[in-house]
């Protein structure tokens, strides 16, 4: 036992550069793919984020058209529902809690939307839950949005 010992410390000794080099190449290896993926996530995230903004814009709009708009249109509240659903599946990547915002606006869309054609029927009572609804709506908009910009700001 002993006299291997002592030949494995001398082969040791021999390849301590060998080894040390091999070292340095499988660390250098590991923290260059951590930081690749890491990077990646990263990317993935903004984007995300980017999409979910532009999209919570548009709905915005949306649900001030089918509000205020003068128009009752089916074809604004399909695209209104478009937007939500996108922020709803989209959400998530950027973070938990942006994902549940957006799981939350989809929720507060489902129960508003035909509140907010209220607007057009020109009955007082009607009109106040119309603008109660898009306050809801758009309170929720600015839940989301708020998540996501929270999140993009603790990125490296």
């Amino acid at each position: 036992m002993g006299e291997w010992l002592q030949s494995f410390r001398l082969q040791v000794q021999r390849n301590l550069v060998a080894l040390i080099s091999l070292a340095v190449a499988l660390t250098g290896l590991a923290y260059n793919t951590w930081r690749n993926e890491t990077t990646e996530t990263q990317r993935n995230v903004r984007l995300a984020a980017f999409e979910v903004v532009r999209t919570l814009g548009e709905l915005q709009q949306t649900v001030h058209l089918v509000t205020y708009g003068g128009e009752s249109s089916p074809r604004l509240v399909i695209i209104g529902w478009g937007h939500v659903e996108l922020v709803r599946d989209m959400s998530p990547i950027v973070s938990r809690a942006s994902g549940e915002a957006g799981t939350d606006l989809f929720r507060t869309w489902e129960a508003d939307i035909s509140e907010l054609e209220l607007w057009q029927s020109g009955d007082p009572q009607a009109q106040e839950r119309a603008v109660a609804g898009e306050q809801r709506v758009s309170a929720q908009i600015s839940t989301v949005r708020h998540a996501v910009l929270e999140a993009l700001n603790e990125l490296e």
